[in-house]
């Protein structure tokens, strides 16, 4: 989020940059890790919302738990002076921790529906 942007703002992009529910719910599950959803939620559409409730229904246990299909972009930059091995490794921790901040997000919203049940 851009340090002159609002919460509602991004929020809103967010919502916009998914094209859709459940793009929406991938990008919102993604900012519930580092925002508690009961800062944002009241500006969710609730097909979106319904969405998000019905993905964070079951929270996987682990990031082994789910398969995940976010590409990655990187520079040459974040490769530099590394070994094939290397750079797979780094591949895959960077995935890792993308996942585990999904699964940290679609975990708070589980908490937040139940708190709401």
């Amino acid at each position: 989020m851009a340090a002159d942007q609002s919460l509602e703002e991004h929020i809103r992009n967010l919502i916009d940059l998914g094209g859709g529910p459940a793009g929406a719910a991938d990008f919102l599950f993604h900012q519930a890790a580092e925002t508690p959803p009961d800062r944002f939620m009241h500006w969710v559409p609730e097909d979106v919302q319904r969405v998000m409730r019905d993905r964070s229904g079951k929270p996987p246990a682990s990031i082994a738990d789910f398969d995940w299909f976010e590409g990655g972009t990187y520079s040459a930059k974040f490769f530099r002076g590394l070994t094939d091995a290397e750079n797979d490794r780094k591949i895959a921790d960077d995935k890792n921790r993308r996942k585990q901040r999904w699964l940290d997000g679609v975990r708070a919203v589980h908490r937040y529906f139940l708190d709401r049940a």
